[in-house]
């Protein structure tokens, strides 16, 4: 009887064991770590670990932090390694002024070794943390982390790991429920990737081996595509370049330096692009022949290698009738347009037009057409051809630019009212920011100008208040406070005018009627030093009105300031010109001398004005103060 309860114990035993075994099988069979270890290293050495903060990549705050917190929690667990503590770790970077993104330098590691004695530094990133927002998994939680240990005596990769997790992994292959917590999720992804460095390994080998997906692909080359896939195309940069090294298989390294060349363009990184694709050419020059010449020549028109782009462009286009002859040919004409021969570019996008009427850049080609007939300033022919654009491709990328020009080639056109028009356009479909080379500041200063030219000073000041100067090019930007300038100074606002004006008055091919703006405004807000030192300046400049105003009120500060010597010498010059401000001059000098009692002078004055003037207010004003200089004269002598 204890012999068949004993059997049936072992029996129980085994059948538990077997379902684990089973369990394990599932969960394995699931799991997608990449993981590469150093195979000669002796790991029994390696007694303490440090930390490092992760790079967080995935756009859920703090999520770096909280990566790194699961790797110290999961290694203290596993009882194999001690570990340096994250304030120690912290104290240190910030000695040495060292910002971990990721990566680390080799000096600092070399401090690790000696100021904490640890023998190994794991630093990462986490590329994604959080639920997916579209696709079959949308609102199922995602996690990707990258990590890896450093030797900090060789500096080399002994150990990393690559995971990438979802939350329904589980429930497709067992049925046991699905993770929905992006925490839970991210625990299991970290200890399944820490599951290697409980027991490492002894080999002797002389190098690590990368681990290979189901289908034998490596696990590095997987995430390359699938970042390049996903339109990550900075992460796919760094992914593609390490697998090429990596890469043996002729297909595979065609196909991989192929969406390097795409990812680089994607990115903006021009130079690294074309060299790509030079390298690209030399190795594979059989592939993708017309599609790499365009691409090539593309990038040099980017760079503004003409010469080299053109030549290029020219043998793709000459190629045959196939898309990339058609891109090439459309490309000749952007480098035209770039170079500022738009006469030339004309040509090719009228050309294109004809002979690629079904292009999927039928649209571009259209956009600038109109846009070089308004840079040859052939205003009727450009609102003609962008008419044509917002009728027949509402929803292209390049629909706000279309409206914004038709408002210019309007305002060009002097048709004021129907600018606006195709400015509010614009207006209503721009968001802020910039987008095909328009800024939003940009259609606020034209909408501000047309609304100026129809004499509306309140609706203009609104728009040129509106737009933010420091996004604008300097002419627009200075255009703008000239204008609110002369608002503020038309409306008596001149401690606000100054604000806009002020920074003409330095400039030496400023116009000098803005600049006596500038002075005018010192003069009304009682700074009567700066105002003279304008006027002093632009008195003797080749605007004989702007000089005569300049006298004028230089004369009447003096006054004010009880100057009457220097206000009559003054006046004096003034009248010497003959102009328009010359009995104005006459009638304050005459003023200042009976001011001092010099009525003799005075009355010589006023019958100069009196018999010489052609104002008759003026020849009225003198004779009444003649009759009043004879009576105080006679008066005086009694």
């Amino acid at each position: 009887m204890k012999l068949i309860l004993s059997q049936k114990k072992i029996l129980i035993r085994t059948g538990r064991i077997l379902l684990v075994v089973m369990l394990m099988s599932f969960l394995n069979a699931c799991m997608h770590p990449g993981i590469y270890m150093k195979k000669d290293k002796d790991w029994k050495d390696l007694k303490l670990i440090a930390v490092l903060p992760f790079e967080n990549l995935s756009g859920s705050k703090g999520a770096g932090d909280v990566v790194r917190n699961m790797f110290v929690v999961e290694l203290n667990k596993m009882g194999r390694f001690g570990i340096v503590k994250p304030g120690d770790a912290r104290a240190l970077l910030l000695e040495k002024r060292v910002k971990v993104k990721g990566e680390i330098d080799f000096e600092t590691l070399y401090a690790f070794r000696k100021e904490l004695n640890a023998g190994g530094v794991i630093v990462g990133s986490v590329e994604e943390y959080g639920e997916e927002v579209s696709g079959p998994k949308k609102g199922i939680p995602a996690v990707r982390i990258d990590a890896r240990m450093l030797d900090t005596k060789s500096g080399e990769v002994i150990w990393s790991a690559v995971n990438s997790r979802y939350g329904d992994d589980r429930a497709a292959i067992l049925d046991i429920g699905e993770i929905r917590s992006v925490n839970a999720l991210a625990e299991k992804t970290v200890a399944e990737m820490l599951l290697t460095l409980r027991n490492p390994p002894r080999g002797s080998g002389k190098s690590g081996s990368a681990v290979k997906t189901d289908d034998g692909e490596d696990i590095g080359v997987r995430l390359a595509k699938l970042y390049y896939n996903r339109g990550s195309y900075d992460l796919a940069v760094q992914k593609l370049e390490y697998a090429l090294k990596s890469s043996a298989d002729r297909q595979s390294s065609m196909n991989l330096m192929y969406m390097l060349g795409i990812s680089y363009e994607k990115s903006g990184m021009e130079d690294k692009a074309l060299a790509s694709w030079q390298r690209y050419r030399i190795k594979y020059p059989d592939s993708r022949t017309l599609e790499i010449r365009f691409r090539i020549g593309r990038i040099n028109r980017i760079l503004k290698n003409y010469s080299k782009a053109l030549n290029e462009l020219q043998k793709a286009a000459a190629g045959s009738n196939s898309r990339w002859a058609g891109d090439a040919y459309l490309e000749m004409g952007n480098l035209f347009f770039d170079k500022g021969e738009y006469g030339k570019a004309l040509d090719f996008y009228k050309n294109y037009l004809t002979k690629y009427p079904e292009s999927r850049l039928v649209p571009e080609a259209v956009m600038r057409l109109g846009e070089s007939r308004y840079r040859l300033k052939d205003y009727e022919d450009s609102l003609k051809t962008l008419y044509g654009f917002i009728k027949k491709f509402p929803s292209d990328k390049n629909i706000r630019q279309a409206e914004y020009l038709a408002g210019l080639s309007l305002q060009n056109l002097k048709r004021w009212r129907e600018s606006i028009s195709h400015f509010q356009a614009a207006f209503q479909k721009a968001s802020g920011e910039k987008s095909e080379g328009l800024l939003i500041e940009e259609i606020e200063y034209r909408m501000g100008l047309s609304y100026w030219n129809l004499g509306d000073r309140g609706q203009a000041r609104n728009f040129f208040l509106k737009a933010d100067k420091s996004k604008l090019s300097g002419k627009s930007a200075d255009d703008i406070r000239l204008k609110l300038g002369d608002i503020y100074y038309s409306s008596g606002k001149y401690r606000q005018a100054l604000i806009e004006l002020a920074g003409f008055a330095a400039g030496e091919k400023t116009d000098d009627r803005i600049i006596y703006k500038v002075a005018r405004c010192y003069e009304e807000l009682g700074r009567f030093t700066e105002a003279l030192k304008i006027y002093s300046k632009i008195s003797s400049g080749n605007d004989k009105v702007i000089t005569e105003k300049s006298l004028f009120h230089t004369a009447n500060i003096y006054k004010s300031q009880g100057d009457l010597k220097g206000a009559v010498k003054t006046l004096k010059k003034l009248i010497s010109l003959g102009g328009a401000y010359a009995d104005r001059a006459k009638m304050n000098m005459a003023g200042i001398f009976y001011q001092q009692m010099s009525l003799e002078k005075a009355l010589s004055v006023y019958k100069d004005i009196a018999e010489n003037s052609d104002d008759q207010r003026a020849v009225n004003n003198a004779e009444k103060w003649i009759k009043t200089l004879k009576f105080k004269i006679k008066e005086r002598e009694r």
